[in-house]
């Protein structure tokens, strides 16, 4: 999760430039599942990260979220 969380933060402070030379920035969401509390093969793990981005995403984006073991979201960012 830190790292993540670093990496979030990094491209959301990075500036961007397009080839007219607007300024425009980026943020990034992202799931995190983890093994073996979210699944116990890389299938299962996966879908429990994938379901935990698309949360991260409809609860406002630019953030990280993390599956846990009983269903119950913890948000960050």
């Amino acid at each position: 999760m830190t790292v993540v969380e670093r990496l979030r933060e990094a491209v959301a402070r990075m500036p961007f430039v397009d080839n007219d030379g607007n300024a425009f920035s980026v943020t990034i969401s992202a799931g995190v599942a983890v093994y073996p509390e979210n699944g116990r093969s890389q299938s299962e793990i996966l879908q429990r990260g994938d379901e935990a981005l698309y949360l991260a995403k409809s609860n406002g984006r630019n953030r990280i979220q993390l599956a846990c073991a009983n269903d119950i979201w913890r948000k960050v960012g």
